[in-house]
């Protein structure tokens, strides 16, 4: 519903892709953070997440492995190519990642830790 609204308004699938891709890179820098150690509030600023948000990203980090988030990279990077070269309707392109995406972060695990 919230993918068709956009689409139906305009804005364009790739820049939805783009906002996937940013969230999804702000966890991942959220999850190097943690290992280096306490997550600052200079991390915060300079990767632009609020810190009520702060939680959220832990939860998040902490949950995804590092197979799950490059799984995730790497389906964003199949779609990417998918919108620029199907006749498809993008939609379906941006269901498929997001379907992806959502079963990711229930599992926390990439298929090479999928066992």
């Amino acid at each position: 519903p919230v993918l068709n609204r956009l689409i139906d308004q305009g804005v364009p699938p790739l820049m939805l892709l783009g906002r996937v891709a940013w969230e999804i890179r702000r966890v991942r820098n959220y999850k190097e953070e943690m290992a280096r150690g306490p997550v600052s509030d200079a991390f915060l600023r300079s990767n632009r997440i609020q810190p009520f948000k702060k939680a959220r990203y832990a939860s998040a980090a902490q949950r995804l492995s590092w197979e799950a988030l490059e799984e995730m990279f790497c389906v964003l990077g199949e779609v990417d190519r998918r919108l620029k070269s199907s006749r498809l309707d993008p939609r379906l392109h941006l269901e498929a990642v997001c379907e992806r995406i959502a079963r990711l972060m229930v599992s926390g695990k990439g298929r090479s830790s999928a066992a």
